[in-house]
């Protein structure tokens, strides 16, 4: 799963309304057997959206949350002063 700069979430390189995600998420957990789901999110994607994507990813059953990180590049200001 991820979340793109503009906030929208994907789901299998799709986008998905986040209110559908649960059901959306169920379904698949049920179709492939596995209940972990890796989660990126762009640096820019304030905290609460991701929050509400966790929260939803845990309703659909989802047993483990992994975020994905990307290293820093280097002579990247923002990530400098984060």
């Amino acid at each position: 799963m991820a979340i793109d700069s503009d906030s929208t979430v994907y789901l299998n390189d799709h986008p998905v309304n986040v209110n559908l995600l649960t059901d959306r998420l169920k379904t698949e957990i049920k179709r492939t057997g596995i209940d972990f789901v890796f989660l990126r999110a762009d640096q820019e994607v304030p905290y609460g959206r991701v929050m509400v994507v966790m929260d939803q990813i845990k309703k659909a059953g989802a047993d483990r949350v992994g975020m994905v990180t990307q290293p820093a590049r280097t002579g990247d200001k923002k990530s400098a002063s984060r």
